[in-house]
């Protein structure tokens, strides 16, 4: 991968001398330029745009309580950063489930008034706990029945928001996983041998860099090589969670 200098209107470089970031007005074209003319940005846009349909479609042809978090769901899921769709579906359907279960105990055993600031106080630490140790489908265990109790604190509708958030949930990862992931077969397969490969040059290119002696040589583009790298090994680090 080549690192491309722009030019500013004076006809400077645009990328700072020292291997710093550019001007905010240079990142602001470049991201929009990036977001504009890449094809994964418009395909991810296609799937969620898909998906988002298929589920207010869904609940306006069929009543479901609280139909919102149907989207919701299908918005969770389809986080834009061209992870599994796939495994974070299957993970989240299952972190609701196993939340929902705890919440159903809590609602059951716990009365409702004061008692309600210290199991919740108990639940949301286990949201950072479970978050960093655990992952998405724990992280999730642990929402669900923080967003219960605090909805049944404003609607009193106890047992009552119980099953239709597992089924709203189940319908969300459901249309996330037909429409955005089994229709784009793309998305089944994650690009690790050109990413790591992309790396691997660069990596070559810093290191000749890094102990290049000569003289003329542009004394910061060692800087610049750097930054090249790093993002690559973030984009490479990223492949391998879709993995």
């Amino acid at each position: 991968m080549s690192v491309v200098h722009e030019t500013d209107p004076e006809g400077h470089h645009a990328d700072d001398r020292l291997g710093r970031p550019a001007a905010l007005r240079v990142r602001i074209r470049r991201t929009t330029r990036a977001v504009l003319l890449s094809g994964a940005s418009w395909r991810y846009g296609l799937r969620l745009a898909l998906c988002i349909g298929l589920a207010q479609a869904l609940v306006s042809l069929i009543a479901v309580p609280r139909s919102y978090w149907v989207a919701l769901t299908v918005t969770f899921v389809m986080k834009p950063d061209f992870g599994s769709v796939f495994s974070r579906a299957v993970l989240r359907a299952f972190g609701t489930a196993l939340g929902i279960v705890l919440a159903a105990l809590v609602l059951a055993e716990v009365p409702r008034g004061w008692w309600d600031v210290p199991v919740m106080m108990v639940l949301a630490a286990l949201i950072p706990a479970f978050s960093a140790a655990k992952g998405y489908a724990f992280q999730t265990a642990a929402i669900t029945p923080v967003i219960l109790l605090l909805s049944d604190t404003l609607n009193h509708q106890g047992f009552g928001l119980v099953l239709p958030r597992l089924y709203d949930s189940l319908i969300g990862c459901g249309i996330a996983l037909v429409a955005g992931y089994l229709l784009w077969p793309e998305s089944w397969h994650a690009r690790i041998g050109d990413r790591l490969a992309d790396a691997v040059s660069d990596t070559a290119d810093y290191v000749a860099r890094a102990f290049a002696r000569q003289e003329g040589s542009d004394p910061h583009a060692r800087l610049r090589a750097r930054r090249a790298l790093y993002r690559d090994l973030s984009t490479v680090r990223s492949e391998f969670q879709r993995a």
